[in-house]
């Protein structure tokens, strides 16, 4: 194995050993206001008036 090949199986093992010890997150974005937003640019009859949004 010549030491590009050795030095890669290396940092892949300590990336490895490193994704295993992070704490996982869960991120949610709720984007409704902004899709609301971008319909009101395109049709200005929804401004000011109530929007529902279903999903």
């Amino acid at each position: 194995m010549n030491t590009t090949t050795t030095e890669n199986k290396s940092r892949a093992e300590r990336l490895d050993s490193e994704l295993k010890n992070m704490e996982r997150s869960i991120v949610h974005c709720d984007l409704d206001t902004f899709f609301v937003s971008v319909e009101r640019l395109q049709n200005s009859k929804l401004i000011g008036v109530p929007v529902l949004i279903g999903e």
